[in-house]
């Protein structure tokens, strides 16, 4: 086992070009705090952001709720120095993605470490919404609450995150966390939009008209960002 978490420096951060280059062992959440003020944030962002490292999302290629419009880690990694088995170092990609060749940068990417150790990368930084719509639905039923998915997704609907618990993870994250989630539904369905204001909220009555049709017995809205965060 070979411990990054000391290499931990940001070492640039290029606005201008929606760039970072950083350690492997910067932690996933530091590095949007660090560009949040400028309107900026790293969007990857597993439940583990606050603890995990970006060296290890390199390593698993790790997601989060927000995989579905803004992918995964391959997507927001432009290169990265590598040290090899050999003990060469050498570097993938670079901050002009380029389509000539085979992608070693991917090929890096979710190889967990069997390939070599990544000691730097340069990141891709997205620009903050302007605004976001969050809501949550509750359903009698699983098979409601994955019915309802599939209409969002065949209406053309891309939303920022689209996040289903059952009856089982619903009833442990209230145990730990006492979210006033409701203990007896069959599951829960936790749908955000985030982009121009005024037109998601076309699209917020769009998704609110399909869980309704799929049986809904309840839809709950963020009412803020504390509200948000918490769903």
């Amino acid at each position: 086992m070979i411990a990054m978490n000391k290499m931990n420096w940001i070492l640039e951060v290029d606005l201008e070009n929606r760039q970072a280059i950083i350690e492997p062992g910067v932690v996933n959440l530091m590095l949007t705090q660090v560009v949040q003020d400028q309107g900026y944030h790293y969007a990857p962002a597993p439940s583990s952001q606050q603890a995990c490292s970006i060296g290890g999302n390199i390593a698993e290629n790790s997601g989060g709720p927000h995989t579905l419009k803004y992918g995964v880690t391959t997507n927001h990694i432009l290169g990265m120095e590598v040290v090899l088995p050999s003990g060469e170092i050498i570097e993938f990609g670079g901050p002009i993605e380029e389509a000539l060749g085979y992608d070693l940068r991917g090929l890096m990417i979710g190889s967990e470490g069997t390939f070599g150790i990544v000691t730097k990368a340069i990141v891709r930084l997205t620009r903050n919404p302007q605004a976001y719509y969050t809501m949550l639905g509750v359903f009698e039923t699983i098979d409601d609450a994955t019915s309802a998915v599939s209409n969002i997704i065949a209406d053309g609907i891309v939303p920022a995150a689209l996040e289903m618990m059952d009856n089982f993870v619903i009833r442990a994250v209230e145990e730990a966390f006492s979210w006033g989630l409701p203990t007896d539904a069959g599951a829960v369905l936790i749908v955000e939009l985030d982009g121009v204001e005024a037109g998601m909220l076309d699209e917020a009555d769009q998704i609110i008209r399909i869980l309704e049709a799929h049986h809904t017995r309840e839809v709950r809205t963020a009412k803020d960002d504390e509200d948000r965060k918490k769903l």
